[in-house]
């Protein structure tokens, strides 16, 4: 009898086997990072499509893996500055440039987040070093061109437009500074001759009457 029990049990036993799940090793650890993976695409869809605040939520999401976590910060910070949060933005930017300092790519957005955020002395710094570093680069130097018109320095942007229009001829933007430089000179004798005729204006009235 002992011998037919264990003659039975044998099958009994290799059946309960077959509908247990053996765990595979590093199934679980490759199931969450499959995860992160997800919220990654996610939010890219989501940054696609435009919606930034829920391309923040998700790239905040994917951070924690640590095979995501420097791409996340860079889509994230980019995704702050779309949606206008310089502040946010200025931070991750600022951690992307300690970790890779030589990054041209990190270097043109702190600056760009700089001059939109009104800091236009720090964004002009980066931008100039950048114009020395990269001269073959002509959207550093439009960017450039563009801080020096905020600053209200037209004899140095109309300096580095030169050099646009001949390093990079066919250039979109030179048509626009161009256009803003004629502007601005047409302007500057109307000012003058307004300036001209208030004074003497003044003289006149000063003038006693015979």
């Amino acid at each position: 009898m002992m011998k037919k029990f264990f003659f039975f049990c044998i099958p009994l036993f290799f059946f309960s086997c077959a509908s247990f799940r053996v765990p595979v090793p590093g199934e679980a650890s490759a199931r969450k990072n499959n995860i992160f993976a997800e919220y990654m695409n996610i939010a890219d869809a989501y940054n696609d499509l435009g919606k930034y605040d829920k391309a923040i939520s998700y790239y905040k999401m994917a951070m924690p893996n640590k095979n995501l976590r420097w791409t996340a910060n860079y889509k994230l910070a980019h995704a702050y500055a779309m949606n206008k949060n310089w502040d946010e933005a200025l931070k991750i930017y600022l951690k992307l440039y300690k970790r890779d300092p030589a990054n041209v790519s990190v270097q043109m957005s702190l600056a760009y987040i700089y001059a939109m955020d009104g800091k236009l002395s720090s964004a002009e710094n980066i931008y100039s070093l950048l114009v020395e570093k990269n001269p073959e680069n002509p959207d550093v130097l439009v960017n450039y061109i563009n801080v020096l018109f905020a600053m209200e320095k037209y004899s140095e942007a109309e300096k580095n437009l030169a050099v646009l229009k001949e390093k990079f001829k066919d250039n979109t933007n030179i048509a626009s500074f161009e256009k803003k430089l004629e502007e601005l000179n047409s302007a500057e004798p109307e000012t003058d001759s307004v300036a001209s005729e208030s004074e003497n204006g003044d003289k006149n009235k000063a003038e006693p009457e015979n």
